[in-house]
């Protein structure tokens, strides 16, 4: 009895060791399978994707087959990442198929290939995508949610912002970085709207949008800054960076927006209303800035005495100045003298 319960013991044992040997060899198999189809798919598309990414116009002379589909759009989604204009890019991408074997993969549920489509999809995407990628979205798994957000920011920007909204209201918890990158690269004046949605909330998004507005240049997000900046009780950070933008897009008639700002309770944003009076005002609001001489704060007297001292028909009595508006006033005047 005992030997044949040993006997058995040593069977099952020695069973459990050959499927373990079984499994680790099915693993290298798969690794080395998939090291092959690499390297290939690296030799038959690297070279291409490397040259459209540098701009080259070529035609690809072949498909991408089914196989090597998921290695091939991560070798393209790196290349595609890494450039700001990749016409040359997409167009590879378009006679090779890629667009198809996206669209295949992002429907999947799990896995790199299901990243890799998603991710994709933001630059390859039509409009009947929208769907796919909001579905993916909002089953709120990570990272795949916040891949599929930022291709749906990509693909089509207004879209996506009913759901980024929802993110947002979940704890006011921040964007992630994919999505925040994919703002950044979003067509010119698609931020705006988001502005305006966010401004009814007071976002903690809202300042970063609003200084992307304001990096970019995005003249057709003017609406949506002044709409911030007639409220005074808007957060601070929020105004900051609205006179930031405004002092970039601004006409001069918006002038107006941040002389109202020039005597707010924080001195970050009156700092920042100075300069944007400065830069858009002109001469004519040296008058009104020269009051700030003698504001409580050393930063908004120091940009104050800079913006006046750099006005020639400005005529200041210092005479009249109390003595920390004179120091400023000299300090700028210094300053002034040693960079000319």
């Amino acid at each position: 009895m005992v030997v044949a319960v040993a006997t058995a013991a040593l069977l099952v044992a020695c069973a459990m060791v050959v499927l373990l040997y079984v499994a680790v060899g099915i693993v290298w198999l798969r690794r080395r399978r998939r090291e092959h189809v690499e390297n290939r798919a690296e030799g038959r598309w690297g070279h291409l994707f490397t040259r459209a990414a540098a701009g080259v116009d070529l035609v690809a002379p072949w498909k991408v087959r089914r196989r090597e589909a998921a290695i091939v759009l991560e070798q393209w989604i790196r290349r595609r990442d890494s450039v700001t204009s990749a016409g040359a890019l997409d167009e590879v991408a378009r006679h090779t198929g890629l667009r198809a074997h996206a669209h295949r993969l992002a429907r999947r549920r799990r896995g790199r290939a299901h990243m890799a489509g998603v991710v994709a999809l933001g630059w390859l995407g039509h409009e009947e995508d929208i769907e796919l990628l909001e579905c993916i979205a909002r089953r709120g798994r990570e990272p795949m949610a916040s891949a599929s957000l930022a291709s749906l920011v990509r693909l089509d920007a207004p879209a996506a912002f009913p759901m980024i909204r929802r993110w947002l209201l979940r704890g006011a918890q921040p964007l992630p970085a994919i999505v925040s990158s994919a703002l950044v690269q979003a067509p010119r004046g698609a931020l705006a709207g988001l502005v305006r949605h966010e401004a009814k909330t007071h976002s903690a998004e809202m300042p970063g949008l609003l200084r992307i507005i304001g990096l970019r240049r995005d003249a057709d997000g003017l609406m949506a800054v002044r709409g911030v900046l007639v409220h005074p009780d808007a957060p601070i950070e929020a105004l900051a960076a609205g006179l930031h933008a405004l002092s970039e897009i601004g006409r001069p008639s918006d002038v107006v927006f941040a002389s109202r700002l020039l005597v707010h309770p924080n001195w970050a944003v009156r700092v920042r209303a100075v300069h944007t009076v400065a830069r858009l005002g002109g001469r004519a609001y040296t008058p009104k800035l020269a009051r700030l001489l003698d504001d409580p704060d050393p930063w908004v007297r120091r940009r104050s005495a800079e913006a006046v001292v750099a006005d020639p028909t400005a005529t200041v009595d210092t005479s009249l100045l109390s003595e920390r508006a004179q120091l400023a006033f000299e300090e700028a005047l210094t300053r002034r003298a040693v960079a000319a």
